[in-house]
């Protein structure tokens, strides 16, 4: 079975927000050097990295989710129900699953490579797996109708074929055995 392709892409079973939010800017090449220079913070000050500015926003966009219970957060990739870890907690983590689920529902438009696979990035966020399964389904019994009619048209192209060589060997043979009339020789 051929693997995702998210893999390539830095997946993990669960982020730090701050990984989340490198991964969704497609930073990880420049992780290491992006967490050192955060430190111990969990996220980056305004103007910290002007290079990437998208950064602070998917981190904020993350740790809002988390503050609002829509996106469960955990330590160490577990997530506990009843005791949410602080936002400042260095071994705050999320799940890649409820990730995905979050940023599916959030963010359809945004899908990253590491959460998803190419497959997954390519169709429309607003085509569902059901929906898709009815189009291939419809693609499939148009093509078997297409088939039937090619043949049809290929049996009616021979029977024109084979009508309109007996038309003109008769026409042929019209002509050749037509004797004048007196009318005929009159006109």
């Amino acid at each position: 079975m051929p693997k995702s392709s998210s893999h390539a892409f830095g997946a993990k079973t669960y982020y730090r927000p701050i990984e989340a939010a490198i991964r969704w800017c497609g930073l990880l090449r420049f992780e290491q050097r992006i967490l050192e220079a955060l430190g111990q913070h969990a996220m980056p000050e305004p103007g910290e990295f002007p290079r990437w500015p998208l950064l602070r926003l998917y981190a904020e966009r993350i740790f809002d989710a988390l503050t609002h219970g829509e996106l469960p957060g955990g330590k160490a990739g577990i997530v506990l129900g009843s005791q949410r870890p602080a936002l400042d907690d260095p071994e705050l983590t999320v799940r890649h699953v409820d990730l995905k689920a979050w940023m599916s529902q959030f963010y359809p438009g945004d899908r990253p490579g590491f959460l998803f696979d190419g497959i997954e990035r390519a169709v429309h966020p607003a085509v569902s797996v059901d929906t898709l399964n009815i189009l291939l389904a419809d693609r499939e019994a148009t093509k078997t109708r297409l088939a039937e009619l090619a043949q049809v048209h290929e049996t009616l192209r021979t029977a024109h074929e084979a009508l309109a060589k007996e038309h003109a060997t008769r026409a042929t043979d019209d002509e050749q055995s037509r004797e004048l009339g007196l009318r005929s020789e009159t006109t």
